[in-house]
């Protein structure tokens, strides 16, 4: 039973009880949903009735016909959380995750925490039908948990006594719901599951209020006291019931409740209703059932409510206030005491908004036992010249209300302590009088208190102590400021303060912030600003003073004085929390002498910031390894200073029970140092120095790691300084050194930093590295010189990390071939005042990015082979400095993330040169000056990129811009022509203005659907324009298919482009800039039609392969080709017989061979959807062996796949476009035989290898028609297909019969000719048909067996499974914290997150980490910002502290949810946020209306969801992410019609362009569009309505991943329409697809290495550059064999290697699986296979089979590539529901399968032990029979085939 069903029986219980009041003891049972007992009943009142007894006994009769509608549903809450151990009390008992949904029962999960939100899949919808049952539905319903209430007065009046209690249960056992009431259960009180009944066992004792109570406050608690304790896992629920004059009425109100022992109290504040008579009424809730047995329950009488007075005067406010009988005063004017008041009652102050009530010169007291309560949101200001208010009873501010201290409030006095509460106000204390605190403790009890419940107080003293005296309690959020400005003022001065839940800051600049002897800070922030004197001291001259602090921050940001200092013999706790000292002058934490102490508890910590001033403890430090023994103050050193025993330096500083210690003991670096060739430090952990035989000298010191060259000289002997070591070391030059090589390389070597002011010349000849380095390179002072002249020996090379330079000069020349000056495997920054002078293949050459922020740059491409200057796989980013660029090839830089100048100078090549730039080209900067000597290009042919976008500075290109041209603003000269599209709308372009910018409307002419082409379309623009030619108009595709025929025609406004229509639907018009005229609204939309034709007819189905052999347990694509007139659809039904139950053959002509089949042969038959008489079929061999098959590929054309060598394959060229006619098939690769290659249909026969065949086509003459022929099965006509025939020529076709085969008939255009065998079409002046038909004569052989050949077999032994190495998964551990927006009328959200909800986030996932023992995987943090409402935006701030917790803890993400979108930062992202400003961090996403997009935005978007996201620190926007990225979730449910695969995230930038983001996706498992983006702007969802659409995917287990790569141009179709989502990948399609997923990038080098990969070829520049990054390798040195099938261990490792080309480090996902044909996987193979399937990026097959020498289908690469690209945005979607390779679903979680059944999304699914999930119809499943739909989830509360289903989804068994 649900707990929320159980509360709403608790309610119709407690209504039922007012009704029954009279003594009658009611009872009853239920079960299920039908009532089977109950009392009531009498000689008066024989059964029940609905009106009187609440229900009617339920009567078995014929079911109700009624049938649920969508407005039978409700949203409920059911919550799918599955709780751990820890979610329930230490009881034992059955969990909902252990059982079936029909014999669960639950315990109550009281100790979780888990929230139910949509988002969680707990709020869903349910039935909740208002039908009502009437005569005609059969039967008379029962109500559910209603008893009956009717009370007879005749038999009270005739005995007196109630109704006898029912018989008991004859069980011996209590009798439960799980029971069945077997056994003459009827009528019985039943009995908890848990216990016997309640009734035996527990009685009520008291009630307070008692009986009949009358003036009770409203604010009273009701108090029952029961005779025995009442369980934890027992349900009380206490209502109070009162009469409206018509029925009973619960009271809910807003109450609280607390139990202890025996004691349930209900807490009322203010809540009651004044005046009222309530009763009260106990319900306990035991297990399952709903216990109720207490009789004359107690009624009492709430006091009236006070009169309500309103006072305007200050006369007035004297009365109200001395008034002996309480009373609520109102406010409504400005008013100041003209006398001293003493209150006379309890009474309620309420101060309008914006007015003040003041004491003046005068005091107000508040005697002892006496309260004002202040409400409103008006103030009350304490200003006299000595005391305002005297508190010596209690003085209470309410939610909003204000009290302001500008003169002294006194609380208590001699033995009278005051009090002074509150719950939500506000307290301000800003004496500035001479003699005056603000609050003081006046009493001699030391028991004067205040306590603060939300709300704020701040103090702004500037003379005395703003609170003095009193305990001080802070809690529940409220917010203190602490602003003291007196040398003799503490701002707070007490003997105990307790902080909780809260955030306290003091901003001192004088005297103390904070003086306490107990101080106790829990789950709170505390920060004190410290200019002088002390933020806070602890102190206590009587005892000692402790400061504990518990699960809480404190910041000490100290710029004078002592921001907080502990005294003598006082302590200072850091219990589980974090104190930062900060590094901004004075002393940030002090102790007055030794004896007061630092102590730490529960991994407390102390983050030190280089610079901070500390005066502590000996002992109390240990930096790695070392402890500190220091004598006096310390200043912090820098993080990475060597650990000394006389310093500390910056970091954190974690208690381990002893110190407070910063990381392991530090590790020297180890190894021998060799110069010369000679070892001269064998050990570098010791010291060592000398002098070389050339004369330098030089000194190791091991603890600073640091080699120091000085004198002029020469290393001597060989020239070498080489580290055969591990660790980071640095080399100080001081004097001029010569040598050959420096170098710091092997596998495990760090750093290498050069400083000093010398200079180090290198220079080698051999084929050595003149300064190499292992881990990353740092030059900071030296002038270095490297020279090589090696082949491919690079000046300067970084291993494994980056190169910066920040002082200093380096010229890096290498003169051998194919060396580089300066290779980086990750970044290169150059920065300061630097020269670098860099040549050679590539003169600067990073994998990552290049960063130019300053210095003189000269880089130079020499040598041949297409040298480049600059290069670099990331982006080159040039803000500062100068940057010259040149080569010897006509490329000087290539940048596949683009270039950017912005204060800089960038000079490509010399004047008169054509030296490119490959990639985007941006200048953004006033200063700016970019000369292009040359051109700008794309990174790879046919890419997108090449653009250059001006919006500043000066930039001259000599030569073509190859993509879009873009000017904004700057001056801009292009010499050649832009190939692309032009925008001009600021600065100059070649010395002009911007055009005139106009817009135009696009419609197309001539055109209706199913009657005529359209043969126009129309443009219309804002204003008349001149000069419109073709070329600048441009039509691309969409639905449709159009294209232009001439030149457009028209004047002024209005003008047409003729075209011809190909395919009916959308096409995009886009014009460029023209004449003096810009556009502004480009694309338009245009709707272009075709006429009709005749119906389509069929003449024949042909299947292909006619022949095939199959093994068993192997499968065999068929491909139907439906030929006829007028393009009949190509959709067959499919069919196989012969075979066994186990073979089988798919929608899509996919065969399944079963692996115990036992016949010999089968038969494939297809039959036309158009005409179901027409039937092809093809003769499948089954055989034992395995069959080979090689991959086909028909380039414009259909009926690729992959066959067998001999195999005859039907092979059919695309349809004609307008003005051409089919011209023949061309064997393009690999042979095989045509038998007729000038049909447009014929057969192919396979070769032994793979092949690819090409149909061709040609202009059509004029004057020619076209004769279609076609053959049915047994025969062939010659020509075949559409012949194109010249007007007044001839052309004869043979008709020929198969052998057993005769012809039958010849038909010509309709009319049969009879059983001939040729016919001539003479002086053809039409279009004419020829069909062909023939019959089985019988005979012949039915088969014939396809030997094997080869191998052989051991018999019967059992292969050897090798599992794979043990792997888990390596995905951070994740902690999500709920904060709670505000939201305006608007919808909008904003929320600061508290600092606390960040640190305990973190620490609770360090601590789960801890426990798991996955600490080295990491942790993340996701803030849950959604709200119950919905809003339309989310702006979320985290604070400075926060972002700098979320840094030092070193989270992979920090993910912010809500309900308009789901923002994610990673790691450098954020740093690279903080960095921008170092304030708090702001993300948000505002909704864009669609009518502020471009006419582009709006075409792709249309009504879908559009955001602007931003990023701001400190309030200034984040422009770069610093190498780091974002990930963007905006929550969609896509409308039917969409398909999913077609959705992509669209980037909007700020010209109102439009980018389909490819890395983006649909995520189905939380139902939003995801994406990964380096950059904020707007982003939105769009659709591709232009991607192909198939006719042979639609019923496809890939379908969705189909489109996906369809949609993004990864993958095209193979013809007709099609997409052969079963035919097998071929190494060349696979690595085009890979080079287009990658963008295109440009490959090094002209021509290809491999002789099989003509340059024209499609796939020549992806294999070229697949072969270059090492994603794959030739099958030999010289060929590539491109046609070859891809099997699945190759995809995994190709995967695998695409993936490391990419930079992109594989994730672990999933736990890794031993697949049952482990063995099987190449060892070559094993270790990609696992990465990959631990990714989540391959799965298995059925079985558990990887099946790793199968051929990869194209269906199968396209859910890879699906998987990739959502792995990269989100690892998480690996998570959830997922399909395995076969097509099948499982559901992950943790890594692992599900199995069982599982609830999702308010469903239930049934995993079977494999996680398969179980679908359609009736499954046996713990011996109960449920009914499962075909999308897997359980039948409830159904009828289905006649049998009933129950609401636990199991068949009610009659």
């Amino acid at each position: 039973m649900k707990r929320k069903w159980k509360r709403t029986l608790s309610i119709l219980l407690s209504f039922a009880m007012v009704l029954s009041m009279t003594g009658m003891n009611t009872v009853f049972a239920t079960e299920g949903d039908q009532t089977i007992g109950a009392s009531g009943l009498c000689e008066h009142h024989t059964e029940h009735s609905k009106d009187v007894c609440g229900y009617t006994e339920g009567t078995p009769e014929i079911p109700c016909s009624h049938e649920h509608t969508d407005e039978c549903y409700k949203e409920v809450t059911k919550c799918v959380h599955e709780h751990s151990d820890d979610c329930y009390p230490a009881e034992d008992g059955v969990s909902d995750n252990d059982a079936t949904p029909s014999d669960a029962t639950p315990k109550e999960p009281t100790e979780c925490t888990h929230m139910c939100s949509a988002e969680s899949g707990c709020i869903t919808t349910e039935p909740d039908c208002s039908h009502e049952h009437e005569d005609d539905c059969g039967y008379a319903p029962a109500v559910p948990g209603t008893p009956c209430a009717f009370v007879c007065e005749e038999c009270a009046k005739d005995s007196g006594q109630p109704s006898p209690e029912p018989t008991p249960c004859t069980r011996t056992e209590g009798c439960t719901l799980e029971d069945g009431h077997e056994g003459g259960c009827d009528g019985a009180v039943l009995a908890s599951p848990l216990a016997a009944p309640l009734a035996d066992e527990i009685s009520i004792v008291s009630v307070s209020p008692g009986n009949e109570a009358t003036d009770v406050p409203v604010d009273t608690d009701i108090v029952v006291t029961f005779s025995d304790t009442i369980r934890d896992t027992d349900n009380i629920n206490v209502r109070l019931l009162y009469s409206d004059g018509n029925n009973s009425t619960s009271h809910g109100g807003s109450a609280s409740a607390s139990r202890e022992g025996a004691v349930y109290t209900m807490h009322y504040a203010n809540d009651l209703l004044p005046d009222t008579t309530y009763s009260v009424h106990v319900i306990i809730e035991v297990g399952e059932n709903i216990l109720n047995n207490f009789e004359n329950m107690p009624t009492f009488t709430t006091a009236a409510a006070a009169a309500v007075t309103t006072v305007t005067t200050a006369a007035e406010l004297k009365t109200a206030l001395e008034a002996a009988t309480p009373a609520a005063i109102s406010v409504t004017a400005n008013i100041e005491l003209s006398d001293a008041i003493t209150l006379g009652a309890d009474h309620t102050l309420n101060i309008a908004d914006g007015v003040t009530v003041s004491t003046g010169n005068n005091t107000l007291t508040i005697p002892d036992g006496k309260t004002l309560t202040l409400s409103g949101t008006g103030t009350l200001t304490a200003n006299a010249a000595n005391i305002g208010i005297q508190v010596n009873g209690t003085l209470k501010l309410t939610d909003g209300s204000n009290l302001v201290a500008d003169s002294i409030i006194v609380l208590g006095a001699s033995s009278t302590p005051g009090s002074l509460e509150s719950n939500g106000g506000h307290i301000t204390i800003q004496n500035s009088g001479t003699i005056s605190y603000g609050i003081y403790g006046g009493s001699d009890t030391g028991d004067d208190r205040v306590a603060l419940a939300g709300g704020s107080l701040t103090v702004r003293n500037t003379a005395y102590d703003g609170i003095t005296g009193v305990k001080l309690d802070i809690s529940d959020h409220c917010t203190v400021t602490v602003a003291s400005t007196d040398a003799s003022v503490s701002g707070l001065k007490v003997d105990e303060m307790s902080v909780a839940g809260s955030m306290v800051r003091i901003e001192n600049t004088v005297g103390q912030g904070l003086l306490a002897k107990r101080l106790t800070v829990e789950n709170s922030a505390v920060t004190v600003t410290n200019s002088a004197g002390t933020g806070i001291l602890i102190t206590d001259y009587q005892q000692d003073a402790v400061f504990n602090l518990k699960n809480s921050t404190l910041a000490l940001e100290n710029t004078g004085g002592t921001g907080l200092l502990i005294n003598a013999s006082d302590s200072l706790l850091i219990d589980g929390s974090t104190v930062t000292i900060a590094a901004n002058g004075g002393t940030g934490l002090g102790r007055e002498n030794t004896t007061a102490q630092v102590l730490g508890a529960n991994s407390g910590k102390l983050t030190l910031i280089k610079e901070a001033k500390l005066y502590i403890a000996q002992g109390i430090f240990r930096d790695r390894g070392s402890v500190f023994n220091g004598t006096g103050p310390v200043t912090v050193g820098a993080e990475n200073s060597p650990a000394s025993v006389e310093a500390i330096t910056a970091g954190d500083y974690v208690w381990d029970g002893q110190h407070f210690t910063k990381g392991a003991a530090s590790t020297a670096v180890t190894g021998e140092l060799r110069l010369g060739g000679s070892t001269v430090v064998s050990d570098l952990t010791t010291n060592g120095s000398g002098t070389t035989t050339g004369g330098v000298g030089w000194a190791w010191n091991a603890s600073t790691a640091t080699l120091t060259l000085t004198g002029d000289g020469s290393i001597g002997d060989d020239g070498t300084i080489k580290f055969f070591a591990t660790g980071d070391i640095t080399v100080e030059v001081n004097d001029t050194v010569r040598a050959s090589t420096l170098q710091h390389s092997n596998a495990d070597a760090g750093k290498l930093t050069l400083t000093g002011g010398g200079t180090l010349t290198l220079t080698v000849g051999s084929n050595t590295i003149a300064l190499w380095a292992g881990a990353g390179l740092t030059i900071s002072g030296p002038t270095v010189s490297a020279s090589t002249t090696g082949s491919g020996s690079d000046a300067v090379r970084v291993n494994q990390g980056s190169f910066t330079m920040t002082g200093g000069k380096l010229t890096a020349i290498a003169a051998g071939a194919g060396a580089n000056g300066i290779t980086a495997e990750e970044n290169i920054a150059i920065s300061g005042t630097v020269e670098v002078t860099a040549s050679g293949y590539r003169g600067l050459f990073a994998i990552g990015d290049i960063n130019i922020s300053g210095g003189t740059v000269d880089a130079a491409g020499t040598g041949s082979s297409n040298p480049r200057a600059i290069v670099a796989s990331g982006a080159l980013n040039i803000s500062g400095g100068s940057v010259t660029a040149g080569s010897a090839s006509n490329t000087a830089i290539t940048a596949t993330g683009g270039v950017t100048v912005g204060d800089a100078t960038l000079a490509v090549g010399e004047t008169g040169e054509s030296k490119g730039v490959w990639g985007n080209l941006t200048v953004n900067h006033a200063n700016a000056n970019v000369a292009v000597n040359g051109y700008v290009s794309t990174t790879s042919y046919g890419g997108d990129d090449g653009n250059l976008t001006v919006s500043a500075g000066t930039v001259k290109v000599t030569g073509d811009v190859a993509g879009d041209l873009t000017v904004s603003g700057g001056a801009v000269t292009v010499g050649g022509s832009v190939i692309g599209l032009t925008n001009h709308t600021g600065g100059t372009l070649n010395g002009k203005q911007p055009p005139t910018q106009i817009t135009f409307a696009a419609e197309q002419t001539g055109g209706v659907s199913g009657t005529a082409d359209s043969t126009g379309i129309r443009l219309t623009f804002s204003q008349d324009v001149t000069g419109l030619t073709k070329s600048a108009i441009k039509i691309d595709p969409g639905t449709g298919w159009a294209g232009s025929s001439g030149e457009p025609t028209g004047s002024g406004t209005v003008w047409t482009v003729p075209i011809f229509v190909v395919r009916e639907g959308t096409v995009a018009i886009t014009i460029d800039q023209f004449g003096d005229f810009g556009v502004s609204n480009n694309p338009q939309t245009v709707t272009v039609y075709q006429g009709g034709g005749s119906a389509p007819t069929v003449t024949d189905v042909v299947v292909s392969p006619l022949q095939a052999n199959v093994q068993k347990g192997t499968t065999q694509q068929f491909t139907a080709f439906v030929i006829g007139e007028n393009d009949p659809a190509q959709t067959v039904i499919w069919r196989v017989t012969g075979g066994g139950a186990g073979t089988s053959i798919s929608d899509t002509g996919l065969l399944t061979v079963a692996a115990d089949e036992t016949a010999a042969t089968l038969t494939v038959q297809a039959t036309s959807t158009v005409n179901t008489s027409k039937t092809g079929s093809a003769l499948v061999t089954v055989t034992d062996t395995p069959v080979t098959t090689y991959a086909l590929i028909v380039m414009d054309g259909s009926g690729g796949g992959s066959y067998e060598a001999g195999a005859t394959v039907t092979i059919m060229a695309d349809p004609l476009l307008p003005g051409e006619v089919f011209d023949k098939w061309v064997l393009t690769s690999g042979g095989g035989t045509l038998a007729d290659a000038n049909s447009a249909t014929t057969t192919y026969t396979m070769p032994g290898n793979a092949a690819t065949v090409t149909a061709t086509y040609k202009a059509a003459p004029i004057g020619s028609h076209t004769i279609t022929a076609s053959a049915g099965t047994g025969g062939s006509i010659s020509p075949s297909g559409t012949i194109t025939v010249n007007s007044g020529e001839s052309k004869t076709f043979t008709i020929s019969a198969n052998s057993n085969y005769s012809i039958s008939s010849v038909t010509v255009d309709g009319v049969n000719q009879g059983a001939i065998s040729s016919y001539t079409f003479s002086n053809v002046t039409d279009n004419h048909t020829i069909s062909a038909t023939f019959r089985y004569n019988g005979g012949g052989s039915s088969g014939g067996g396809g030997g094997g050949g080869g191998g052989s077999s051991s018999g019967g032994s059992t292969p050897t499974v090798t599992p794979p190495d043990p792997g888990k998964p390596d995905t951070a551990t994740n902690a999500e914290t709920k904060v709670t927006p505000t939201v305006n009328a608007n919808g909008s959200a904003t929320v600061t997150v508290p600092e606390k909800s960040v640190t305990d986030a973190i620490k609770a996932a360090q601590d789960a980490a801890k426990k798991a023992g996955t600490e080295k995987n990491g942790v993340s943090v996701t803030i849950d910002a959604t709200t119950t409402g919905g809003a339309s935006d989310i702006t979320a701030t985290l604070t400075a502290n926060s972002v700098d917790a979320l840094i030092k803890a070193g989270v992979t993400k920090v993910r912010i949810k809500s309900d308009a979108a789901t923002i994610t930062l990673d790691l450098p992202a954020l740093k690279a946020a903080q960095a921008t400003a170092g304030g708090a961090v702001t993300v948000s996403a505002k909704p864009v209306a669609a009518n502020t997009l471009s006419a582009a935005a709006q075409n792709a978007i249309g009504n879908r969801p559009v955001f602007s996201f931003t990023l701001q620190s400190g309030g200034k926007p984040v422009t770069s992410f610093g190498g780091g990225s974002a990930a963007i979730a905006i929550p969609y449910a896509p409308p039917k019609g969409e398909d999913t695969g077609k959705l992509c995230v669209v980037y909007v930038d700020d010209n109102g362009g439009v980018t389909y983001l490819t890395d983006s996706s649909y995520d189905p498992n939380t139902k939003a569009l995801i994406a990964r983006t380096g950059h904020f702007s707007v982003y939105g969802v769009g659709y591709k309505a232009d991607a192909p659409v198939f006719t042979d995917t639609a019923n496809h287990w890939a379908k969705a991943d189909i489109d996906f790569v369809a949609a993004r141009g990864l993958l095209s179709g193979t013809g007709n329409n099609q997409f052969s989502p079963n035919t097998g990948m071929t190494r060349g399609m696979f690595v085009t697809a890979l080079h287009r997923l990658a963008g295109n990038p440009q490959a090094a080098g002209e021509g290809s290495a491999f002789t099989d990969v003509p340059a024209s070829a499609y796939y020549a520049d992806a294999v070229k550059w697949a072969a270059e990054k090492g994603v794959v390798s030739g099958t030999t040195s010289t060929t590539f064999a491109p046609d070859r099938a891809v099997t699945r261990q190759e995809m995994a490792v190709i995967m695998a290697n695409y993936a490391k080309a990419m930079g992109y480090t594989v994730p672990k996902t999933r736990e890794a699986v031993t697949f049952a044909d482990n063995g099987s996987i190449g060892s070559w193979a094993k270790d990609a296979v696992k990465a990959m399937q631990m990714a989540g990026i391959l799965n298995g097959k059925d079985g558990n089979r990887f099946d790793p020498q199968g051929t990869a289908t194209r269906a199968e690469v396209a859910a890879v590539l699906h998987r990739y690209v959502e792995l990269v945005i989100d690892p998480a979607t690996a998570q959830g529901w997922t399909q395995n390779d076969a097509g099948q679903w499982l559901y992950y979680e943790n890594g692992k399968p599900v199995t069982g059944w599982k609830q999702v999304d308010g469903k239930w699914y049934f995993l079977d032990t494999a996680g398969i999930m179980q679908s359609g119809g009736w499954k046996q499943i713990g011996g109960k029979w449920y009914y499962l739909y075909a999308d897997g989830s359980m039948a409830v509360n159904t009828k289905i085939d006649g049998y009933e289903i129950g609401p636990d989804g199991a068949w009610k068994e009659s």
